[in-house]
């Protein structure tokens, strides 16, 4: 960037900021749309799903969602956006959290049932529980 023109205007140079500080930046709209654009259709509807709110400035969030390649792929980003819209609902959270679960992996039309929760077992029969009701034996 160049020097400030006039008295009381602020310039700063990058190269001063610590390296983790500058992504955050220089991040715009719409370098952070043809970023997205460039991962995937799916990213780039997340990222265009967020940047449209018109209450709250969601590009850090955005920042944030096309960063998770880094840990991840671009593959598996697109995948867990893919998974995310299948399910309308597009959050920064919950394509983190497929991710992080590897459900990306699975086809959004594939998901396999959890499995029931077996039956609560008691430790005492009903005779015992509710035999000095019916006549019968108490459980004590």
């Amino acid at each position: 960037m160049s020097a400030a023109e006039q008295p009381g205007t602020r310039r700063t140079h990058l190269d001063h900021l610590p390296p983790a500080k500058v992504p955050g930046l220089v991040l715009n709209r719409t370098s952070c749309q043809a970023r997205a654009e460039a991962i995937g259709p799916a990213t780039a509807a997340v990222v265009h799903h967020l940047l449209d709110d018109p209450v709250i400035e969601r590009l850090p969030t955005a920042g944030r969602l096309l960063r998770l390649c880094t840990r991840y792929s671009e593959t598996r980003l697109e995948a867990a956006c893919q998974r995310a819209l299948h399910f309308d609902d597009p959050a920064y959270s919950t394509v983190k959290r497929i991710l992080h679960r590897n459900l990306d992996a699975i086809p959004p039309g594939e998901e396999t049932p959890e499995p029931k929760p077996s039956p609560r077992t008691f430790v005492r029969d009903a005779g015992e529980l509710v035999g000095q009701l019916l006549g019968g034996l108490t459980w004590r």
